[in-house]
């Protein structure tokens, strides 16, 4: 992508910052890559509603959580929040 177009793309860095983020250092996962240090807790909902559900009787709280992570304007926010900063952190050249 940054060879074609000269634009990082958005998740560039991401897997730096995951790691870093996985060793408590959460400054350095940010400069790596902000969005996917925000985007954290909305995948770690999906990751525990979705294995959640796969259970005999999942809770109330466990089926909300499943249908807000899975539903398609949360997604669809998901992705263009992802789009919006793709094209933020070339402008700015975060």
């Amino acid at each position: 992508m940054k060879y074609l177009t000269g634009w990082q793309c958005p998740s560039c860095g991401g897997q730096r910052a995951i790691h870093a983020f996985l060793h408590g250092r959460i400054a350095e996962a940010v400069s790596y890559n902000l969005f996917f240090v925000i985007a954290i807790p909305l995948l770690l909902v999906i990751a525990y509603s979705t294995l959640m559900m796969n259970r005999p009787n999942p809770s109330r709280l466990t089926v909300s959580l499943y249908n807000f992570a899975t539903n398609k304007y949360t997604l669809m926010t998901y992705v263009a929040l992802y789009l919006i900063w793709w094209v933020v952190r070339n402008l700015l050249g975060i």
